[in-house]
Protein backbone atom coordinates (compact mmCIF):
# COMPACT_ATOMS: atom_id res chain seq x y z
CA UNK A 1 0.00 0.00 0.00
CA UNK A 2 3.19 2.23 0.87
CA UNK A 3 4.08 1.72 -2.78
CA UNK A 4 1.00 2.52 -4.35
CA UNK A 5 0.93 5.71 -2.69
CA UNK A 6 4.24 6.65 -3.11
CA UNK A 7 4.01 5.83 -6.80
CA UNK A 8 0.63 8.10 -6.41
CA UNK A 9 2.72 10.85 -5.45
CA UNK A 10 5.90 10.15 -8.15
CA UNK A 11 3.16 10.48 -11.19
CA UNK A 12 1.59 13.69 -9.31
CA UNK A 13 4.80 15.82 -9.04
CA UNK A 14 5.92 14.71 -12.57
CA UNK A 15 2.49 16.06 -13.83
CA UNK A 16 2.84 19.28 -11.91
CA UNK A 17 6.51 19.71 -13.14
CA UNK A 18 5.63 19.15 -17.16
CA UNK A 19 2.63 21.65 -16.69
CA UNK A 20 4.59 24.25 -15.05
CA UNK A 21 7.78 23.97 -16.95
CA UNK A 22 6.09 25.63 -20.31
CA UNK A 23 4.57 28.47 -18.41
CA UNK A 24 8.16 29.59 -16.78
CA UNK A 25 9.99 28.81 -20.08
CA UNK A 26 7.55 30.87 -22.15
CA UNK A 27 7.54 34.07 -19.11
CA UNK A 28 8.34 37.04 -20.89
CA UNK A 29 8.61 40.63 -19.59
CA UNK A 30 7.47 43.82 -21.16
CA UNK A 31 10.50 45.69 -22.31
CA UNK A 32 11.01 49.35 -23.80
CA UNK A 33 14.37 49.68 -25.97
CA UNK A 34 16.38 51.71 -28.59
CA UNK A 35 16.29 49.69 -31.74
CA UNK A 36 19.01 49.37 -32.95
CA UNK A 37 20.94 48.69 -29.56
CA UNK A 38 23.89 50.05 -31.56
CA UNK A 39 24.74 52.28 -34.15
CA UNK A 40 27.93 53.53 -35.70
CA UNK A 41 27.52 56.66 -38.16
CA UNK A 42 30.08 58.56 -40.07
CA UNK A 43 30.23 62.85 -39.41
CA UNK A 44 27.37 64.87 -40.91
CA UNK A 45 25.85 61.75 -41.36
CA UNK A 46 22.05 60.99 -40.41
CA UNK A 47 20.21 58.69 -38.92
CA UNK A 48 17.28 57.60 -37.15
CA UNK A 49 16.67 55.16 -34.06
CA UNK A 50 13.31 53.42 -32.94
CA UNK A 51 12.26 53.31 -29.51
CA UNK A 52 9.94 50.04 -29.63
CA UNK A 53 8.49 47.91 -26.74
CA UNK A 54 7.91 44.42 -26.74
CA UNK A 55 5.32 42.09 -25.13
CA UNK A 56 3.47 44.44 -23.92
CA UNK A 57 -0.50 43.87 -22.90
CA UNK A 58 -3.25 46.35 -23.49
CA UNK A 59 -1.09 49.46 -23.77
CA UNK A 60 -2.91 52.59 -23.71
CA UNK A 61 -0.28 55.39 -23.43
CA UNK A 62 3.28 55.74 -23.02
CA UNK A 63 5.78 58.33 -22.14
CA UNK A 64 9.73 58.85 -22.07
CA UNK A 65 12.44 61.09 -21.54
CA UNK A 66 15.59 60.24 -23.97
CA UNK A 67 19.17 61.84 -23.42
CA UNK A 68 22.07 62.02 -25.62
CA UNK A 69 25.16 63.63 -26.02
CA UNK A 70 24.90 67.09 -27.54
CA UNK A 71 28.45 68.28 -28.69
CA UNK A 72 28.01 64.81 -30.89
CA UNK A 73 24.65 64.34 -31.67
CA UNK A 74 22.04 66.52 -32.83
CA UNK A 75 18.39 65.92 -32.25
CA UNK A 76 16.87 66.92 -35.62
CA UNK A 77 13.41 65.41 -35.59
CA UNK A 78 10.84 62.52 -33.81
CA UNK A 79 7.38 61.36 -35.49
CA UNK A 80 5.33 58.89 -33.52
CA UNK A 81 5.28 54.79 -34.55
CA UNK A 82 2.62 52.77 -35.97
CA UNK A 83 1.94 50.62 -32.73
CA UNK A 84 -0.42 53.13 -30.82
CA UNK A 85 -2.22 53.81 -34.11
CA UNK A 86 -3.25 50.34 -34.50
CA UNK A 87 -5.55 50.90 -31.51
CA UNK A 88 -7.22 53.84 -32.99
CA UNK A 89 -6.50 57.76 -32.62
CA UNK A 90 -4.05 59.05 -30.69
CA UNK A 91 -2.41 62.62 -29.62
CA UNK A 92 0.99 62.80 -28.81
CA UNK A 93 3.51 65.00 -27.37
CA UNK A 94 6.93 65.73 -28.70
CA UNK A 95 9.47 68.00 -28.02
CA UNK A 96 13.59 68.32 -28.66
CA UNK A 97 15.48 70.30 -26.37
CA UNK A 98 19.30 69.87 -27.85
CA UNK A 99 20.74 72.09 -25.01
CA UNK A 100 18.92 70.90 -22.08
CA UNK A 101 22.14 71.67 -20.27
CA UNK A 102 26.09 71.50 -21.21
CA UNK A 103 26.87 68.14 -22.49
CA UNK A 104 23.09 66.32 -23.11
CA UNK A 105 20.48 67.50 -24.95
CA UNK A 106 16.65 65.83 -24.18
CA UNK A 107 13.50 64.13 -25.92
CA UNK A 108 10.54 64.54 -24.54
CA UNK A 109 7.83 62.04 -26.10
CA UNK A 110 4.21 60.76 -25.16
CA UNK A 111 1.31 59.51 -26.62
CA UNK A 112 -2.14 57.78 -25.40
CA UNK A 113 -5.08 56.82 -27.53
CA UNK A 114 -7.92 58.62 -27.12
CA UNK A 115 -11.81 57.52 -26.50
CA UNK A 116 -13.33 56.11 -23.71
CA UNK A 117 -14.15 52.36 -23.32
CA UNK A 118 -11.17 51.54 -26.23
CA UNK A 119 -9.04 48.75 -25.15
CA UNK A 120 -5.17 48.80 -25.70
CA UNK A 121 -2.62 47.56 -27.99
CA UNK A 122 -0.91 43.77 -27.58
CA UNK A 123 2.20 42.64 -28.84
CA UNK A 124 5.41 44.33 -30.10
CA UNK A 125 5.80 47.65 -31.63
CA UNK A 126 7.33 51.11 -33.10
CA UNK A 127 6.98 53.85 -30.16
CA UNK A 128 8.82 56.76 -31.95
CA UNK A 129 11.10 57.18 -34.60
CA UNK A 130 14.13 59.20 -33.82
CA UNK A 131 15.97 61.38 -36.17
CA UNK A 132 19.90 62.64 -35.21
CA UNK A 133 22.34 64.04 -37.51
CA UNK A 134 26.16 63.45 -36.23
CA UNK A 135 28.33 66.51 -34.83
CA UNK A 136 31.28 65.37 -34.62
CA UNK A 137 33.90 62.13 -33.86
CA UNK A 138 33.01 60.73 -30.31
CA UNK A 139 31.61 58.37 -28.83
CA UNK A 140 30.19 55.51 -27.92
CA UNK A 141 27.52 58.26 -26.84
CA UNK A 142 24.76 56.75 -25.25
CA UNK A 143 20.82 56.67 -26.06
CA UNK A 144 19.84 57.00 -22.41
CA UNK A 145 16.21 56.39 -21.73
CA UNK A 146 14.62 57.56 -18.73
CA UNK A 147 11.32 58.32 -16.53
CA UNK A 148 9.63 55.70 -19.22
CA UNK A 149 6.08 55.37 -18.94
CA UNK A 150 3.59 52.46 -20.16
CA UNK A 151 0.09 52.13 -18.98
CA UNK A 152 -3.07 50.11 -19.65
CA UNK A 153 -6.38 50.97 -20.89
CA UNK A 154 -7.75 51.29 -16.90
CA UNK A 155 -4.81 54.05 -16.66
CA UNK A 156 -2.75 51.78 -14.30
CA UNK A 157 0.75 51.67 -14.90
CA UNK A 158 2.68 48.37 -16.72
CA UNK A 159 5.70 47.00 -15.07
CA UNK A 160 8.49 47.18 -17.72
CA UNK A 161 12.79 46.90 -18.19
CA UNK A 162 14.37 49.38 -20.53
CA UNK A 163 17.42 48.47 -22.47
CA UNK A 164 19.23 52.23 -23.84
CA UNK A 165 21.49 52.60 -27.43
CA UNK A 166 24.68 53.28 -27.92
CA UNK A 167 25.77 55.38 -31.47
CA UNK A 168 30.11 55.85 -32.15
CA UNK A 169 30.59 58.80 -34.50
CA UNK A 170 33.52 57.76 -37.09
CA UNK A 171 35.65 60.31 -39.23
CA UNK A 172 34.15 60.64 -42.39
CA UNK A 173 35.32 58.94 -45.38
CA UNK A 174 37.03 61.13 -47.90
CA UNK A 175 37.05 60.76 -51.20
CA UNK A 176 40.58 61.74 -52.09
CA UNK A 177 41.03 58.10 -50.37
CA UNK A 178 39.50 56.61 -53.40
CA UNK A 179 42.00 57.40 -56.03
CA UNK A 180 45.26 56.17 -54.13
CA UNK A 181 42.92 52.80 -53.48
CA UNK A 182 42.37 52.28 -56.97
CA UNK A 183 45.86 53.32 -58.13
CA UNK A 184 47.19 50.62 -55.21
CA UNK A 185 44.81 48.22 -56.55
CA UNK A 186 45.09 48.33 -59.79
CA UNK A 187 49.23 48.20 -59.62
CA UNK A 188 48.54 44.56 -58.16
CA UNK A 189 45.80 43.41 -60.48
CA UNK A 190 48.40 44.21 -63.15
CA UNK A 191 51.51 42.35 -61.03
CA UNK A 192 49.56 39.36 -60.97
CA UNK A 193 48.40 39.05 -64.27
CA UNK A 194 51.55 39.54 -65.57
CA UNK A 195 53.26 36.63 -63.07
CA UNK A 196 50.22 34.54 -64.86
CA UNK A 197 50.93 35.20 -68.39
CA UNK A 198 54.65 34.41 -67.73
CA UNK A 199 54.40 31.30 -66.10
CA UNK A 200 52.18 30.35 -69.19
CA UNK A 201 54.24 31.59 -71.89
CA UNK A 202 57.19 29.33 -70.19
Amino acid sequence: MADMYRILLVALMSAFFTFSLPLVANATVTMIYVDPISITSEVGESFSVNVSVVDVHDLYGWGFELYYNNTVLNGTGVAEGSFLKSGGTTFSLMNFTDKYNATHGRLLASCFIVGMGVSGVNGDGVLAIVDFKTEVQGGPCVLKLCDTKLSDSNADPISHQTVDGTVTVIPEFSSFLLLPLFMVATLLAIIVLRKKFYVIGH
